[in-house]
C-alpha cells in the first residue's frame, strides 16, 4: 500500500484543527501551513461571535453559505480569530494567539476580513458588513485579490530604481494595497521594504518609516497598558520610558503623553499634568488629537487645587 505524501498527510492532519467552523481553522500556524502546502492565500476573519451583530450577520448570511465556500475555497484557507465575551469557548492558547494577531494586524473594527499571503502578509482587507449577499461579497473579494498583483508590479519596478525614486515607488507599492488596518501591520509584515525606503531616501523616506514604526511601538505599549491597567503608577513609568526612546512621533506620541497627564490628574499632580499636556500640544499643534488634549485640559479646570473633583456649584 502506498503511503500518503507529506503534503497530503499535513492536509489530513490539519482538518483536526478546524474548530472555528466546518471550513474555518482557529490555528494561525496550521492555517499558514495548509495555505503554503496548497498554494493558497489566507482569508482571516476578526470577529466577536457572541456580541457583534454585524459579525453574526456576516457569518450567517455570507461566510457559512455554500456559495461563498465554493467560490473562495479554491483561493483561500480560512482562519477565524474570535474575540467572544464568553471566553470559555476558546482555549488559553487560542486566546493568546488571537490577542497577539489583533495587535499585529490592527483591525480598526469588527468584523474585519484580511486577505493575506500564505505566510500571513496582508495585502487587502474589508471592515464591517453592509448586508451584501454572498454573490456580491465574493465579487468584492475577487476585486481585492487583484490588489496583490498591483502591489507586486510596483515592487518589481522599484528594483531598477535608486535613491528617492526607488523610495517613492516602494511607498507607492505599499499604498496600492487596500488595507483598512493599523499602520503597525506594515511594521510587522513589511519590515524589509520599510528598511529599503528609509535607506533609499534618508529624508522623506525616513520620515515615512518613522511614522509606521511609531504605530508599532504604540500598539505594543497599549497591549502592556491593558495588562497593567490596575497599576497606574506602572503604566506611567512605562509611558515615560517609551517616550525617552524617541520612537514615537505625531499622534502616537501625543496619545502616550496624554496618558501620563491623565494619571497625574487622578493622582492630584495637576501641575505635572498641565506640563505634559503642553508637551503633547507642541508635538503637532494643528493635529486632530489636539481637541482631545483640550478636553483633558478642561477637566483640570474642574479640579480643586488638591486634584479632587470640585462640586458643580463651586465652579
Amino acid at each position: 500500500m502506498k503511503l500518503p505524501t507529506i503534503s497530503l498527510f499535513a492536509a489530513i492532519l490539519s482538518t483536526f484543527t478546524l474548530k472555528g467552523g466546518e471550513h474555518w481553522s482557529d490555528s494561525y500556524l496550521d492555517a499558514k501551513r495548509m495555505a503554503s502546502s496548497e498554494s493558497k492565500d489566507l482569508l482571516i476573519e476578526f470577529t466577536g461571535s457572541d456580541w457583534c451583530p454585524p459579525c453574526i450577520e456576516l457569518s450567517k448570511k455570507v461566510l457559512s453559505t455554500e456559495i461563498f465556500e465554493k467560490a473562495t475555497s479554491p483561493h483561500f484557507v480560512f482562519l477565524r480569530l474570535d474575540f467572544p465575551n464568553d471566553k470559555s469557548t476558546l482555549t488559553k492558547e487560542v486566546m493568546l494567539q488571537n490577542k497577539k494577531l489583533r495587535q499585529n494586524y490592527g483591525p480598526t473594527g469588527f468584523p474585519t476580513l484580511v486577505l493575506a499571503e500564505s505566510n500571513g502578509t496582508p495585502y487587502a482587507s474589508i471592515t464591517g458588513y453592509n448586508g451584501q449577499n454572498p454573490e456580491d461579497y465574493v465579487e468584492e473579494i475577487d476585486k481585492l485579490r487583484k490588489v496583490k498583483e498591483a502591489r507586486d508590479k510596483k515592487l518589481a519596478s522599484s528594483k531598477s530604481l535608486k535613491g528617492v525614486e526607488k523610495s517613492k515607488m516602494l511607498i507607492s507599492a505599499l499604498e496600492a494595497m487596500d488595507l483598512d488596518l493599523g499602520n503597525q501591520c506594515l511594521a510587522y509584515f513589511y519590515e524589509d521594504i520599510l528598511s529599503e525606503i528609509a535607506a533609499s531616501d534618508p529624508k522623506e523616506g525616513a520620515i515615512y518609516t518613522a511614522r509606521i514604526y511609531s504605530s508599532k511601538v504604540h500598539s505594543e505599549f497599549m497591549a502592556k497598558v491593558d495588562e497593567l491597567k490596575d497599576d497606574p503608577a506602572s503604566v506611567r513609568e512605562l509611558a515615560v520610558s517609551i517616550l525617552a526612546t524617541d520612537q514615537l512621533v505625531g499622534i502616537d506620541k501625543q496619545k502616550v503623553i496624554s496618558i501620563t497627564a491623565l494619571i497625574d490628574i487622578e493622582a492630584g499632580n495637576l501641575e505635572r499634568a498641565e506640563k505634559a499636556l503642553n508637551e503633547a500640544r507642541n508635538v503637532d499643534p494643528n493635529g486632530e488629537f489636539v481637541r482631545y488634549i483640550e478636553q483633558i485640559a478642561d477637566s483640570i479646570k474642574k479640579r480643586a487645587p488638591d486634584g479632587s473633583e470640585q462640586p458643580a456649584e463651586s465652579r
